[in-house]
């Protein structure tokens, strides 16, 4: 039990590590293979990735959709991955935002639902350094992932 916690641990500081610097988006992309439909959906994804660190409340929700495991656009390049998603909308939810609406909190419940424990725990700790990065805040006060 404790190797896998070990591992679980080193996980979660390496994927944080990749989300929290702008620069690092590649990290989130997948093989195109020449597709342009593809190809496209990662330049779009890099556009709003970049936009998303500088607040922009359209951009960080893109970003989060683009993260789910949505069956509508299963080819657009970017690697589908739960626990930054919900990362993502916890962000939006504590961004204070005044765009923010009651579908933002259904999305947060949409994302983060599908998480174990451990994967919500990555989730909250990307989620306070994404909020660090971009708003130079912790979460909310008594903030709890659903």
């Amino acid at each position: 039990m404790k190797v896998a916690t070990t591992v679980l641990v080193f996980g979660v500081i390496s994927a944080s590590a990749a989300i929290a610097d702008p620069r690092d988006v590649n990290a989130l992309l997948k093989p195109c293979n020449g597709d342009e439909f593809c190809l496209g959906g990662q330049k779009k994804f890099k556009d709003e990735y970049t936009a998303a660190f500088k607040r922009r409340y359209t951009s960080q929700r893109n970003v989060a959709y683009m993260l789910e495991d949505r069956s509508s656009h299963p080819e657009h390049g970017v690697v589908r991955n739960w626990i930054f998603a919900c990362a993502w909308r916890a962000v939006i939810v504590n961004s204070r935002s005044k765009e923010v609406d009651d579908s933002d909190r259904s999305n947060l419940e949409f994302a983060c639902r599908r998480l174990n424990p451990p994967g919500k725990a990555a989730a909250a700790i990307m989620a306070g350094e994404l909020m660090g990065k971009i708003y130079q805040r912790p979460l909310a006060t008594g903030f709890m992932l659903p």
